[in-house]
C-alpha cells in the first residue's frame, strides 16, 4: 500500500515551468543557447536566444528582418557559453553605452559574471566563438 494515490507525483503531469534545482546547470528546454547580432544601419542590437527570437527582436527593434542589412546567429548548445559570448560581443562593441545600440545600459548580461569566473581555457574558447560570430556578422553585409 502507498501513503498517497500518486506516489511518484505524476497526477498533475509534467510541469515545464517548474524551477530547476540548480539554474546554472539545468537544461535549456526553450533553446536559448544561441547569441545573435543585427543592424539596419542605424540601430544595432546584440541578444541571446534561438534564431526565432532574433527575428522577433528584429520585428520589435528595426521593423522586421527585411530591414536588416547585417545579421548573424550562432547556437552554442550551452546556455553558459551563449551568455558569455553575448557579454564579449557587448564589450567589443560597447553595446551598453553606445547610442547606436538598442541594448540597455541598465541591463548587463549575466555572461560577465560567468566569464570572469571561468578558467583561462574557457575564456579563450568564448573569445574564439565571439570572434567567429562577429566574423559571420561582418560577412553578412548586404543581406
Amino acid at each position: 500500500r502507498f501513503v498517497s494515490q500518486d506516489p511518484i507525483g505524476l497526477v498533475g503531469g509534467i510541469n515545464l515551468y517548474q524551477y530547476g534545482s540548480n539554474p546554472l546547470s539545468w537544461i535549456d528546454p526553450w533553446g536559448l543557447t544561441g547569441t545573435y547580432i543585427f543592424t539596419d544601419g542605424t540601430t544595432y542590437y546584440i541578444g541571446k536566444g534561438p534564431e526565432s527570437r532574433m527575428y522577433d527582436s528584429m520585428d520589435y527593434r528595426i521593423g522586421g528582418r527585411a530591414n536588416a542589412i547585417q545579421f548573424a546567429h550562432m547556437d552554442f548548445g550551452d546556455d553558459k557559453l551563449g551568455f558569455m559570448v553575448e557579454h564579449r560581443l557587448m564589450e567589443k562593441y560597447n553595446a551598453r553605452y553606445s547610442p547606436d545600440f538598442a541594448n540597455s545600459e541598465r541591463i548587463s548580461s549575466p555572461g560577465k559574471r560567468l566569464y570572469d569566473a571561468a578558467d583561462a581555457k574557457t575564456q579563450r574558447k568564448v573569445n574564439r566563438l565571439a570572434n567567429k560570430l562577429d566574423s559571420k556578422y561582418r560577412a553578412s553585409k548586404g543581406c
